[in-house]
């Protein structure tokens, strides 16, 4: 039995030591980034000198994500860049590729790109120059295929935060691809090269899936299985939630296609895995008569699917005209130059102003909301601006009222209650509620207003700040460490469904490994002694056998 108890202690040793490492070299792929992210939020802004990923923005932003779980991802908040244009600039050095997560850090989830096809080479390519020697505007990465570089960059995020491995930062990416044929005189003047199909490998589909693999990825034809069977309605979208759940982390449409039949590539390969022209960025330009102020002043709400706003070289956004678009129910879209400076490719602090778009996108909690604390606390909308900000559960407010049937149609209770009597509070057919999208949120601070005009006047307690106060449904839950709707909950991303689910993995698969090994060493000591023992007992009966067969003389004594 020495010998075997041995080689189990060395096969443990082994094992756990293995898992231990696979365990840590997993999650220190997601602490160690390979490109440089911003150390404050620069532009003129409320949260201006703030230290980049301060609680006073992730928190606001995974709030919005958590509200919005059961939203169709067409009408949710996806703040878009045109890579070319606000990101790339004339730069697309093998650096400035090496830092593209930067831009999905700073919480861009949808990324407009525009790629070349190079029919001489067969191949996509990020650069619109075909060589150093057609365009020297252009610097470009050394490496031929700078496609495969940028989609290597996305699964290295997506690695990073998903939902095994950091389910508080897990969410939706989205890329949008502009098509265009390559313009280079290697490739016009080869034409038997150009006319010919694209071969297994080169289309855009087999590169992505390449990389990205198909379980990550919603298609297409996933789409139309989940509305056949029912998961997702005729003509709608899933949920985020629904997604996530399968743990798909990527969408990839089409924006605009340039290629003509020239260009010898046909995209109809592409279209099970790839949506169609703008499925996934419907865009809204702004009037070339007004400014993107102007034309927010007065907008009405949008509740269009994928409703998008776009800037203007001459008119880019800024904090308050992003802010505006984002409470009408667009998602801003931000291709100007002026978001970015180009420094040298050498400089990982190329991208200056980036970070600081996404700021706009917070319609949730007030600046410097929530407040940190170690108590519970509940969550008021303030009349004055919509926004909302955290408080002791125990004060006397009125309370927002959600329509059960309506997510859009709120009122108001006349009475003063606690949070927790908040949940009795509310009239027939209404609930007690949260907004979940920006444009709940403007319907119920339009509703504040007009109680304002209406109530105003004849309240008593006009000038006390509580009266301007009301109860929305979220709070810091059981533990306090995230916020939640409804009394004694916890984020789901708490509930040992995320972080822990690659170590359980682990944890069963050694598990399964050892006790294979326990049942296989006992096995063989149990059969080891049950053979010797038949062994025995048939050399007993053998003996026996022999002696009685012998006849013995005796001497008399």
């Amino acid at each position: 039995m020495a010998i075997p108890l041995l080689w189990l202690f060395i096969l443990l040793g082994l094992l756990s030591g293995s898992s231990l490492a696979d365990t840590s070299s997993f999650y220190s792929h997601r602490r160690s980034f390979s490109y440089s992210l911003p150390t404050t939020y620069a532009d003129p802004s409320p949260y201006q000198g703030l230290a980049f990923g301060s609680n006073n923005v992730t928190v606001p932003l995974r709030t919005q994500r958590d509200l919005a779980l059961n939203v169709t991802i067409d009408h949710w908040l996806w703040p878009t860049l045109n890579m070319n244009t606000a990101y790339f600039g004339n730069d697309y050095s093998t650096q400035k590729l090496t830092n593209v997560q930067q831009v999905m850090a700073m919480g861009y989830r949808r990324l407009v790109l525009d790629l070349y096809w190079d029919a001489g080479r067969h191949q996509w390519q990020l650069c619109p120059a075909a060589t150093m020697n057609d365009n020297n505007y252009y610097t470009c990465a050394t490496s031929e295929n700078s496609f495969r570089q940028f989609m290597q960059q996305v699964d290295d995020y997506m690695v990073s935060t998903n939902v095994s491995a950091a389910p508080s930062d897990t969410d939706l990416l989205f890329l949008v691809f502009n098509l265009h044929p390559l313009q280079s005189s290697s490739s016009n003047n080869n034409n038997a090269v150009t006319s010919r199909q694209q071969q297994q490998g080169d289309s855009l589909s087999d590169t992505i899936i390449d990389i990205i693999g198909t379980e990550r990825l919603y298609t297409p034809s996933k789409l139309e299985q989940d509305r056949r069977n029912g998961t997702v309605g005729h003509d709608s979208w899933p949920t985020w939630l629904n997604l996530i759940s399968d743990r798909v982390q990527l969408l990839v449409g089409l924006g605009s296609n340039e290629l003509g039949n020239s260009s010898g590539y046909n995209t109809g390969v592409d279209l099970d895995m790839i949506f169609g022209e703008n499925q996934l960025l419907e865009v809204t330009a702004v009037a070339a008569s007004s400014n993107l102020s102007q034309s927010l002043s007065h907008c009405t709400t949008n509740n269009g699917s994928w409703a998008t706003l776009i800037d203007r070289p001459s008119d880019p956004f800024v904090y308050n005209t992003t802010l505006k678009a984002t409470y009408c129910g667009y998602s801003p879209y931000f291709t100007t130059s002026n978001y970015t400076s180009d420094i040298s490719k050498n400089d990982n602090h190329s991208i200056t102003h980036l970070q600081d778009n996404v700021l706009g996108t917070i319609w949730s909690w007030d600046v410097g909301q929530p407040m940190a604390s170690s108590n519970p606390h509940c969550t008021m909308i303030q009349r004055w601006n919509g926004r909302w900000r955290s408080g002791l559960c125990t004060e006397l407010l009125r309370v927002a009222c959600r329509h059960k049937d309506d997510p859009n149609k709120w009122v108001l209770t006349a009475t003063y209650v606690s949070y927790d009597r908040a949940f009795s509070a509310c009239p027939d057919n209404y609930v007690f509620d949260v907004p979940r999208v920006a444009v709940q949120n403007k319907q119920l601070f339009q509703v504040l207003q007009a109680d304002l005009l209406e109530n105003g006047p004849h309240d008593e307690g006009i000038n006390n700040p509580l009266h301007h106060l009301f109860w929305i449904n979220l709070n810091t839950g059981s533990n306090g460490a995230c916020w939640v709707v409804g009394l004694y909950s916890t984020c789901w991303w708490l509930r040992e469904e995320g972080a822990a689910f690659a170590n359980l993995i682990r944890t069963s698969a050694v598990a399964g490994v050892i006790i294979l090994i326990l049942v296989g060493i006992f096995t063989w000591v149990k059969c080891a002694r049950s053979w010797r023992a038949r062994k025995a007992r048939s050399r007993k009966s053998f003996i026996k056998e022999l002696l009685a067969r012998r006849e013995y003389v005796t001497v008399p004594a």
